[in-house]
């Protein structure tokens, strides 16, 4: 696994900026680079599970992830678990095991005119390219939602 690190300081007050990242509707606005139509299933609370989802023809895919931490407004810990295929968790096998394990790691910081978001995650090197793309549009996705 490969380690990224994204940043992005937002010129919003730190609350605001966890909502939009966090809600349903602004979840869905932020992740637009990544799929149109991201959307999520579950909640961030610490120990739940989270489907992290696209829609595809019909069918949903993405991530099966545990919330193993949330500090609001501090630090959200993600570990990705298994895989979504056709609307079905599959939390073995082949298609798992690239990925079981792998992290996102979210901090928080205050900063004298807003916030600060920080996100480290690990990839695949096939992976990688895309998230190196990806994570700076989202974030700025982010950004813009939250100074309007």
């Amino acid at each position: 696994m490969y380690k990224l690190n994204f940043s992005i300081d937002i010129k919003a007050p730190l609350a605001k900026v966890c909502q939009l990242m966090l809600d349903d509707a602004g979840y869905r606005q932020w992740t637009t680079p990544f799929h149109p139509g991201s959307f999520f299933i579950g909640d961030w609370q610490t120990g739940s599970t989270m489907w992290f989802v696209a829609e595809e023809n019909g069918q949903q895919h993405g991530m099966v992830s545990r919330i193993v931490e949330h500090i609001p407004q501090q630090h959200l810990y993600i570990e990705h678990v298994g895989i979504l295929k056709d609307g079905k968790a599959i939390l073995q096998g082949d298609e798992v095991d690239n990925w079981a394990g792998a992290r996102e790691d979210y901090h928080y910081s205050i900063l004298p005119d807003g916030c600060r978001v920080e996100v480290q995650m690990d990839s695949q090197q096939q992976w990688a390219d895309f998230f190196q793309q990806t994570w700076p549009q989202a974030l700025a996705a982010l950004k813009a939602l939250a100074e309007r």
